[in-house]
């Protein structure tokens, strides 16, 4: 999978002057992605991903199926464009008024001596003097192994594991969104994919009410894509003409899925719209928050149409999500 990631890096590179253009537009580091896909695949994608219902909800009078809006993990300053895509979340993000974190972790974060690595959970936990939500799949599972080499290679879904690319779990500082906000990521293979997870919690002590805006989505840079067209060229024969080009142009839903544990998750669904208007692939996030502290789950995989059909990948990135967050307690 990062060979295929590697050769797609380097065989499609954006012009100085897209380059200079995207910069303008952005001012923290975003996600850098280099996917193909082509326009053919598009219908199939759309027809076939109408069954997959995973949303909870309820059926009207009128027989018509109404997802349940998300309470606890909402999409929010949604943007949706060819230079750029991105959305941020609003959740209630506190300690619980009798686990409040050890002092030490407010004052590395002060010091500005994060971000800290731990081998293991209960060093972590030991650390922040709070537990954190087990998930018995997930702590069995073998960390990423290529983290580095990918990085080194552009890849920037997870910028903060440049600190530290093997550590079993990364205590960063987030406060750049919020202030007093850290950050704990970790990467696991389930399910033989690569899911990367994130737990955001705030510095401050008590209990808060109010929900915590502007916290930490997605974004999505220009990706380079294949336009194939099948027209008649002068002889009257139909041929394949293709088009190489570049967009972020990503639309963004949510919905709820009750986890085993009866969390219920916000799952955003991330769908590329190419030029014809129509959706051609999907990519998944899910959010939750647990005694205040907000969850995020993302199985990761890079598509190539040459060698996977887009179909296969797009349906088992949403079967590895749900298994992943049915595996939490």
């Amino acid at each position: 999978m990062k060979q295929t990631y590697r050769t797609m890096m380097e065989q499609k590179t954006l012009s100085d002057d897209a380059r200079t253009s995207f910069a303008e537009k952005l001012s923290r580091p975003k996600e850098r992605r280099y996917p193909l896909r082509t326009a053919l695949i598009a219908a199939c994608l759309s027809t076939a991903l109408v069954s997959t219902v995973f949303a909870v909800g309820y059926v009207t009078e009128n027989g018509i199926f109404k997802p349940k809006e998300p309470k606890d993990v909402k999409i929010t300053a949604e943007i949706s464009g060819e230079d750029f895509s991105s959305y941020q979340l609003e959740a209630t993000v506190s300690l619980r008024s009798g686990d409040a974190l050890r002092p030490e972790v407010k004052e590395d974060l002060a010091a500005g001596n994060l971000p800290i690595s731990f081998a293991d959970a209960d060093s972590l936990e030991s650390y922040l003097g709070i537990p954190l939500l087990g998930n018995p799949l997930l702590d069995k599972a073998e960390s990423v192994g290529d983290v580095a080499d990918s990085i080194a290679h552009g890849w920037t879904l997870c910028p903060e594991l440049a600190a530290d690319p093997t550590a079993r779990y990364l205590v960063s500082d987030a406060s750049e969104r919020i202030p007093g906000l850290i950050r704990i990521t970790s990467h696991r293979v389930a399910y033989n994919t690569e899911v990367y997870i994130r737990a955001y919690l705030m510095t401050n002590e008590g209990e808060s009410v109010l929900p915590v805006k502007d916290l930490p989505g997605e974004d999505f840079l220009p990706t380079p894509m294949i336009d194939n067209t099948l027209v008649k060229n002068e002889n009257g024969d139909w041929e394949w003409i293709t088009e190489h080009y570049v967009s972020a142009n990503y639309q963004f839903t949510a919905e709820v899925y009750e986890m085993e544990n009866g969390i219920e998750a916000t799952v955003v669904t991330a769908h590329m719209i190419d030029r014809s208007g129509e959706e051609s692939f999907r990519e998944y996030a899910a959010y939750f928050v647990a005694d205040g502290v907000l969850y995020s789950v993302r199985p990761w995989a890079v598509y190539d149409p040459e060698q996977a059909p887009g179909l296969e990948a797009d349906t088992s990135m949403l079967s590895v999500l749900r298994n992943v967050l049915d595996g939490f307690e």
